[in-house]
């Protein structure tokens, strides 16, 4: 049974109704009051709370712009907009956090790269600038390789215990044998293990998917360890959640890229489905793809839910479009930033002109 809710037959679609609409504006009274209130009382500085007040009027010309207004995702925007500065504030005034810097509060940070494509050239660069960094580790979201070869497959293996840095790799489309084996026998091989895991760190629960195969889609036994592994994670109350997958759950500017679009088998969009309503009630914070060569981030229509792609950690080869990389930063009062980055900074490139 899916978890997601979805719309009966013959519903028609939500519309700008005389109800919603007032809806929507006792909630941005509200939200406007609130401001005012904490302005008046010196919890806010005059500025944050302009600041603050045009986010909340923006989302809700965004909403009206669109010709429909879905409260829900509306107000997912809203907390998540406010969380960063409510959790920051709180630390100051309970937790004595005021005056320290961004560098300070950070917790942690990580790299993820996807789409090496066996590049030989920019991928080792990248890794380079990476480990210059000071990341805790970083995560390779699958196509190694052209075609899941494996001499191809140690080569990349190579390059990334090279840096000396913890890493985690899962497989992509184009790291599996699909002639004559249609398998994942050589990725296994060099990478020792199953294609899907997961682990902790700092308090945060890190879930490395395999749906590499988009004719077959996952098997049984992982949907089954998925499902268990959320119930063993719900019960250690960790603060975050991180899901990595090679191809997209959803994505707008590549739809033929989507997991259980183009060419997959039948049954792969129910099961992709289902995983959004998994990730939905179990608080996913972000999910992070590869596979489309382009980095992009944005809201999941039906679930809101949180999604990031990566760049390809490759050169003109496998037509990368910069940036090639995301860098993600944990910090300690909650916030997290997801910033995409190219394997030369700007700066480096006029110093060394």
């Amino acid at each position: 049974m899916f978890l997601s809710k979805k719309r009966g037959p013959g519903r028609p679609p939500k519309s700008r109704s005389t109800g919603v609409k007032l809806r929507l504006g006792i909630l941005f009274l509200g939200m406007v009051t609130i401001l005012g209130l904490l302005f008046r009382g010196g919890y806010l500085t005059q500025k944050t709370a302009a600041n603050l007040g045009r986010d909340v009027l923006g989302m809700v010309y965004e909403q009206e712009g669109r010709g429909t207004i879905n409260l829900e995702l509306l107000l997912n925007k809203l907390f998540n907009r406010g969380e960063d500065f409510l959790k920051r504030y709180m630390r100051e005034s309970v937790g004595g956090g005021k005056g320290l810097s961004d560098k300070e509060l950070v917790n942690f940070k990580f790299a993820v790269v996807a789409d090496s494509s066996q590049d030989t050239v920019f991928f080792p660069k990248i890794l380079s600038r990476i480990q210059s960094l000071g990341v805790d580790f970083f995560l390779h979201l699958g196509d190694l390789t052209k075609d899941g070869d494996l001499a191809e497959l140690r080569e990349s293996k190579a390059i990334m215990d090279k840096t000396g840095l913890d890493y985690y790799v899962i497989p992509g489309d184009h790291d599996l044998n699909w002639f004559p084996d249609h398998s994942l026998q050589n990725f296994k091989a060099v990478f020792k293990g199953t294609t899907y895991s997961s682990f902790i760190h700092k308090n945060t629960a890190f879930i490395l998917l395999d749906n590499s195969d988009h004719e077959r889609g996952m098997s049984r036994q992982q949907m089954e360890w998925l499902e268990e592994r959320f119930r063993q994670i719900s019960e250690l109350k960790l603060e975050k959640i991180f899901v990595f997958t090679h191809i997209p759950l959803y994505n707008e500017l590549f739809p033929s890229k989507v997991m259980g679009q183009g060419r997959d088998g039948e049954g792969v969009g129910a099961q992709r489905d289902y995983l959004l309503g998994l990730f939905k009630d179990f608080g996913v914070d972000y999910i992070f793809s590869g596979d489309v060569h382009h980095f992009s981030q944005y809201f999941e229509p039906k679930t809101g839910l949180k999604m990031v792609t990566v760049g390809a950690a490759c050169g003109e080869s496998c037509k990368s479009f910069l940036p090639q990389y995301v860098l993600v930063t944990v910090y300690k009062d909650g916030r997290i930033d997801i910033i995409p980055k190219p394997y030369r900074e700007l700066e480096d490139v006029r110093t060394s002109d």
